[in-house]
């Protein structure tokens, strides 16, 4: 039996050394449990404002630029 000094461990001291319940399924791979929730998007639009404001900020760094450009 473990220690009950904690109110929360007296509160549940009758049910905390019981054994898991044996589950009817197996386990649900991470990667696929992530995939459930993939399509949601709790703000609409969103992904496609960060897009355009990563866009308008970005740094055109297809130039290269010697030292002579800057004096």
């Amino acid at each position: 039996m473990k220690d009950i000094n904690t109110p929360s461990a007296r509160k549940y001291a009758d049910i905390i050394d019981m054994p898991r319940p044996k589950m009817h399924h197996q386990r649900m791979d991470p990667l696929n449990r992530a995939k459930i929730f993939a399509p949601f998007d709790a703000l609409r639009g969103f992904d496609e404002k960060i897009e355009e404001v990563d866009r308008q900020m970005s740094v055109d760094t297809s130039e290269e630029y010697t030292d002579e450009d800057f004096t």
